[in-house]
C-alpha cells in the first residue's frame, strides 16, 4: 500500500450565518483541501462514492481503493482530520460516509473517542444528525463495535449521553440506540451473517 504523510486539513473560517438550506441549521464551513493529502484525496473522489459499491469509483478503482486502504490501515493517524472534514459543507454526505467507513480501522477505544468527537460536533451544529447516526449504526457488512460491545462501560456511557441529548431524545435514533444497549442489534447482525444471504460467517464478528 502507498505510504503518504498525512497533513492537517486547512479549513476556511466557518461562516457566521446558518445554512438556511439545511433543516437542522448546520453551520456552513467550506474547506480548502489544497495542503492536505487526505483532503486532496476525498475531494477527488466522486460525490456519490460508496465503499460497498465499487462501481461508484468510476474508472479510478485502483487509485481510490489504494488510498482508502491506506487510510483504513492508518486510521489512528487520520481520525482527527476526518473529524474536521466531516464539517466541510463542500463535501457530499457520501464522501463523508466514505471517510467514516475508513475509520473502521480504529480500535474500539479509538472508535469510541472518534464517535464522541462526532457527537461534540453534532452538538455544535457542525455535522448533521445523519452523519452522527451513520457513525453509530454501521452497515451490517462492516464492523459494528457498539453492537458487539454493548455491555462495555464506555460504550454505554457514550450512547446514553447521545440518546439523552435534547435534539435526539424522543426520536428514532433514541429507539435505535436502545436496540444496541439491549443487545438486540447484535442479535440481528449475527442472524444476518448466519443466514444464506449473509456474505460472511459469524467469524467476522469475532474478529471485531
Amino acid at each position: 500500500m502507498l505510504l503518504l504523510v498525512p497533513f492537517v486539513t486547512v479549513c476556511l473560517k466557518a461562516q457566521e450565518n446558518v445554512d438556511e438550506s439545511s433543516s437542522e441549521g448546520i453551520i456552513k464551513n467550506e474547506c480548502d483541501p489544497s495542503k492536505s493529502y487526505l483532503g486532496k484525496f476525498i475531494f477527488s473522489v466522486p460525490k456519490d462514492v460508496n465503499i460497498y459499491f465499487p462501481t461508484t469509483f468510476g474508472n479510478e478503482y485502483e487509485r481510490i481503493e489504494s488510498h482508502w486502504n491506506k487510510i483504513y490501515d492508518e486510521a489512528d493517524l487520520y481520525d482527527t482530520e476526518v473529524l474536521n472534514l466531516l464539517t466541510c459543507s463542500n463535501l457530499s454526505n457520501s464522501q463523508k460516509e466514505f471517510l467514516i467507513d475508513a475509520m473502521n480501522g480504529l480500535k474500539l477505544d479509538e472508535y469510541i473517542n472518534f464517535t464522541s468527537g462526532c457527537f461534540s460536533k453534532y452538538k455544535k451544529k457542525t455535522i448533521s444528525k445523519d452523519l452522527l447516526t451513520y457513525t453509530i449504526f454501521k452497515p451490517v457488512l462492516t464492523k459494528n463495535y457498539f453492537a458487539k460491545y454493548y455491555e462495555n462501560a464506555e460504550v454505554i456511557k457514550l450512547l446514553s449521553d447521545i440518546k439523552n441529548n435534547d435534539r435526539i431524545k424522543g426520536t428514532e435514533i433514541e429507539k435505535s440506540i436502545d436496540s444496541i444497549l439491549s443487545g438486540e442489534r447484535l442479535k440481528k447482525i449475527t442472524k444476518f451473517h448466519k443466514s444464506s444471504s449473509g456474505p460472511m460467517s459469524t467469524d467476522i464478528i469475532d474478529s471485531w
